[in-house]
């Protein structure tokens, strides 16, 4: 993974406030992949504060 996909994901982690293992983050290859992951992701964790939008 290259500096941008490193990048990718740290502001999606920062954005969602999860963790990526860098195990899973090799496997976000397409959009697709990564949207599930974060959906799954951020369905599992607990809620910090509410969504405002």
């Amino acid at each position: 993974m290259g500096l941008g996909g490193v990048e990718l994901v740290i502001a999606i982690e920062e954005t969602f406030g999860i963790t990526i293992s860098d195990a899973d983050a090799e496997g976000l290859v397409t959009p697709r992949i990564l949207i599930d992951y974060v959906i799954s992701a951020v369905g599992s964790a607990p809620k910090a504060r509410p969504c405002l939008s």
